[in-house]
C-alpha cells in the first residue's frame, strides 16, 4: 500500500494540479466542536476513567471469565448517567467521569438489577443500564484460499466494491479526478473501528493506520488485535477507500472477541472524539427498551457534530430493533447481501435497518498476514463506513442525515423487504451531490503541426495502447489499474500487459502509468 501511495503522489507531481476541494486537513474539518487542547483534555479524562474501572473490575468485579450468561445483570454492575450526584448506598465499588456517568458495582446480580430500577425512576437520570457483556455477532469464517473470480472488480479485493454490486470505482476515480488526481488536496479522513484492535503490521494497512487510537481492554495506547476480527473490517475499509482516508484502532473486545458494554461506551466516546467516521461491526441482544441508551446517547451526541456511526444489523435472523446498538435511531444500520443481491439468511432486518451492503465470502486482511474471507453483517458494516468515508472526503462537513440520505437514496431497488433502501450503490453518486462528470477537454490547437518525416515502424502498432482494463477506452480507470499492478497489488492476469508497454520499452513501470494517465487528460 505504501508503494500505491508513493505511486500515485509521483504520478501527481507529474500532472497539472487542480484546486483542491473540501478542508486541506482533519483538524480543519468542521465536524468537531472542541479545540485540539479540549480533546486532548478529554482524550485524557477518558483514559484515566477507564483505567479506574479496570481496576475495579480486577478487584470486585463478578463473571470475571464473561460466561455471557443469560442474565444481563451477571456482572454485578451498572452503568447510570445523571444530572445529580448519586447516592451509592448498597455498593461495594464505583467509578465516575466527572460528566455525570457513572459505573456502579454490586455484590450480585440481584441487587445490580434492583438498585437499575430504582435509579432509572428518578427524574435526574438519564440512563441507569446492565454493564453487560458485548460479543461479536458470530461470523462464518470462508475457506482462507477461496479463489472466486471477483466481477467486474479490475483491482479490489472485496467482490462487493465490483461494478455488478456497489461499484465504488465509478465515486473513487470521480474524485480522484476532482481532485486533481491527487489524494494530497482531499482533506484526511479517520474511521475508527470500535472493535477487537488492528494488526498494526498488516501489509494492506500500511500506511493507512492513523496514531491516536486506544486499548480499552489493557488501558494503553496500543490498540493491538489479538482476534482478527478488527482487522478483516479495517481491511475491507482500505480497500474501498483513497489513500487520504485513515483507520484509528480503538479496542473494547478482547482475544475472545469479548467485552463490556462499558468498554464500548469510552471507545464510543473516544471515537466520537478523535475520528470522521465510526465502524461498529458488534452488538448484543437488548433485555428491555432501555439497554441501548448508554450507546444511543453517545450516537446521538455524535449526531450533532456530525459524525456517522455505521453499525451492523446482527447476525441472529431476527428484527434487529432486538439488538443494540442496530437499534439506535440515528446509527446507519446495515443489513448484510450475497452476490445474488438477496439478504443473507442469517442477517438481521427490520425497520431499523437503513442499507443492506454485500456481507458474504468477503475476503479481506487477516490478522498475521495475507487475506480470509468471512461472511457476516460485520464484514457489511465497513463497506457502508468506506462510502461515507468516501462521501465525507468531499464534503467533511456534511450532515448524518444528509450522508444517510445520499446512501439510501441511490440505493439499488431490492425485491425483498425489511433490510432498509436496498443494496449499497455508489453509481453516479456525484450527481446526486449536484456534481458533473470529469470531462477532459482536448487540447485547443492554434497553429498547424509541423510536417516530419514519420518514424520507421518495424511492427505493427497496437490498436489497444493504453487500454489496459479492455473497455475500448483508455481513461483514469487504467492508470489506476495499471499503478496497483506496478505496486504489486495485483497480478498480470487482472490486465492487458501488452497495451500497457505505452513506451515499448518490454517492461511495465511507473512512466507508463504516467503516460496513460498524461493520454487520459488530454496533457
Amino acid at each position: 500500500m505504501k508503494r500505491f501511495l508513493a505511486l500515485f503522489l509521483t504520478i501527481a507531481m507529474c500532472l497539472i494540479i487542480l484546486p483542491s476541494i473540501g478542508a486541506n486537513s482533519a483538524e480543519s474539518a468542521g465536524r468537531r466542536s472542541l479545540t485540539k487542547a479540549e480533546r486532548l483534555a478529554k482524550n485524557e479524562r477518558i483514559m484515566a476513567f477507564n483505567a479506574e474501572l479496570n481496576a475495579m473490575i480486577d478487584t470486585y468485579g463478578l463473571a470475571a471469565d464473561m460466561k455471557k450468561a443469560d442474565d444481563a445483570f451477571e456482572t454485578g454492575r451498572i452503568i447510570v448517567k445523571s444530572s445529580k450526584k448519586l447516592d451509592y448506598s448498597g455498593s461495594i465499588a464505583h467509578v465516575s467521569d466527572g460528566s455525570g456517568k457513572s459505573i456502579i458495582q454490586y455484590a450480585s446480580s440481584y441487587e445490580a438489577e434492583a438498585a437499575a430500577k430504582q435509579y432509572a425512576s428518578f427524574s435526574y437520570v438519564e440512563y441507569a443500564i446492565p454493564d453487560s457483556i458485548i460479543t461479536l455477532e458470530d461470523c462464518v469464517i470462508e475457506d482462507a484460499d477461496y479463489t472466486e473470480a471477483l466481477p467486474n472488480t479490475g483491482a479490489y479485493i472485496s467482490w462487493g466494491y465490483g461494478e455488478s454490486y456497489v461499484n465504488m470505482n465509478d465515486y473513487n476515480t470521480w474524485i480522484y479526478a476532482h481532485a486533481g488526481s491527487d489524494p494530497a488536496n482531499l482533506p484526511q479522513i479517520i474511521v475508527a473501528v470500535i472493535d477487537t484492535g488492528i494488526d498494526s503490521d498488516h501489509e494492506l494497512l500500511a500506511g493507512r493506520i492513523v496514531a491516536g487510537g486506544y486499548d480499552f481492554v489493557n488501558d494503553d495506547a496500543d490498540p493491538e488485535d489479538d482476534h482478527g476480527h478488527g482487522t478483516h473490517c479495517s481491511g475491507t475499509i482500505i480497500d474501498g477507500t483513497l489513500p487520504n482516508v485513515m483507520v484509528m484502532g480503538i479496542k473494547v473486545l478482547n482475544s475472545d472477541g469479548q467485552g463490556y458494554g462499558s468498554w464500548v461506551v469510552n471507545g464510543m466516546e473516544w471515537a466520537m472524539n478523535n475520528a470522521d467516521v465510526c465502524n461498529m461491526s458488534l452488538g448484543g441482544k437488548c433485555e428491555d427498551d432501555e439497554m441501548h441508551s448508554a450507546y444511543n446517547s453517545v450516537i446521538e451526541e455524535a449526531y450533532a457534530q456530525n459524525i456517522p456511526f455505521c453499525v451492523a444489523a446482527g447476525n441472529n435472523g431476527d428484527d434487529a430493533d432486538n439488538y443494540c446498538p442496530s437499534n439506535c435511531t440515528n446509527a446507519i444500520t446495515v443489513a448484510g447481501s450475497n452476490r445474488q443481491n438477496t439478504l443473507i439468511v442469517f442477517s438481521n432486518y427490520g425497520n431499523m435497518v437503513d442499507i443492506t451492503a454485500p456481507g458474504q465470502n468477503i475476503k479481506s486482511a487477516r490478522i498475521g498476514g495475507g487475506k480470509i474471507s468471512m461472511s457476516g453483517t460485520s464484514m457489511a458494516c465497513p463497506h457502508v463506513s468506506a462510502v461515507a468515508a468516501m462521501l465525507k472526503s468531499y464534503d467533511p462537513d456534511m450532515s448524518v442525515e444528509e450522508l444517510t440520505n445520499l446512501i439510501k437514496g441511490n440505493a439499488t431497488s431490492v425485491s425483498y423487504t425489511n433490510g432498509g433502501a436496498g443494496i449499497l450503490c455508489v453509481t453516479d453518486i456525484y450527481l446526486a451531490l449536484g456534481e458533473s462528470p470529469i470531462v477532459t477537454e482536448p487540447p485547443v490547437v492554434t497553429e498547424p503541426p509541423i510536417e516530419t518525416e514519420p518514424p520507421v515502424v518495424t511492427d505493427p502498432p497496437i490498436d489497444n495502447m493504453g487500454d489496459v482494463n479492455g473497455d475500448g477506452v483508455v481513461d483514469i480507470q487504467d492508470a489506476m489499474l495499471l499503478a496497483r499492478y506496478a505496486g504489486q497489488l495485483i497480478g498480470e492476469d487482472a490486465l492487458d500487459l501488452t497495451a500497457a508497454d505505452m513506451n515499448s520499452d518490454g517492461s511495465i513501470n511507473l512512466i507508463d502509468v504516467m503516460l496513460i494517465m498524461r493520454h487520459a487528460l488530454s496533457i
